[in-house]
């Protein structure tokens, strides 16, 4: 008759409160922890809100007044990366000591708050009210200060500015617009042509077609004729 062999729990338990006097008699391994916090502010020194904060695998998002914290983080170096969709993407690398960790960052615009174009008339410097400024595809008349303004604009472009007022030369210019500095454009009156036309003997010429280049008109009943709106130059 064959005899089942009965399991040794003696020995098992034995063993096993040897392996367990062996671990705890090992040092104990504490992490050291730190804590990163700091601000985001833009070009002006505003804070920046709802930024996000990113080191290795650690994210935070800036608080109404740009601030930022993340608690528990491993000492170390790390790629830090501050993102803000109004804002050019900051990357930048930074090291993590054990204990508080201040960091303070400045993110470059991609909008511009205002871009503002003041006309004025460029012999006296009077401002230039119902001017018709075009600025990236859209129109709008200056107020009685000769301003016309747009905002939240694509800041490191390239724009087509076209202004016109009556009596003055159009303005059209490509202005590059890398801040929120106000434009001012001067614009140049346009020249009023008049004169009469007489005869050999003095007598006054009605009905002449008098042309200056693409301008033209024609002497009235006193010979006088009259032209406005023209682009000084050499005819």
């Amino acid at each position: 008759m064959k005899m089942k062999s009965v399991p040794n729990y003696g020995k098992r338990i034995t063993l096993f409160l040897v392996l367990l006097a062996v671990l705890l008699s090992l040092p104990t391994i504490v992490l050291a922890q730190a804590t990163i916090f700091g601000e985001v502010w833009g070009d002006h020194g505003w804070p920046v809100s709802g930024a996000t904060v990113q080191f290795g695998e650690y994210t935070a998002n800036t608080g109404p007044m740009g601030e930022f914290m993340i608690d528990n983080v491993v000492p170390g170096d790390y790629e830090v990366t501050i993102s803000h969709p109004d804002y050019v993407t900051l990357n930048t690398q930074e090291t993590v000591v054990d204990g508080q960790n201040y960091f303070g960052y400045q993110l470059e615009a991609l909008y511009a708050d205002f871009v503002v174009f003041r006309v004025y008339d460029s012999e006296n410097d009077q401002n230039i009210e119902g001017a018709s400024v075009t600025f990236d595809g859209d129109t709008q008349l200056t107020n009685v200060n000769g301003i016309a303004q747009w905002m939240h604009v694509l800041l490191y472009e390239t724009y087509t500015v076209v202004i016109e007022a009556e009596g003055y030369q159009t303005y059209t210019e490509d202005i590059y617009i890398e801040d929120d500095m106000p434009h001012e454009i001067g614009l140049d009156p346009l020249a009023t042509i008049f004169g009469e036309v007489w005869g050999d003997h003095g007598w006054p010429v009605s009905g002449a077609t008098v042309q200056f280049g693409e301008y033209t008109a024609n002497t009235g009943p006193m010979g006088e004729f009259m032209i406005d709106n023209v682009v000084p130059g050499d005819y």
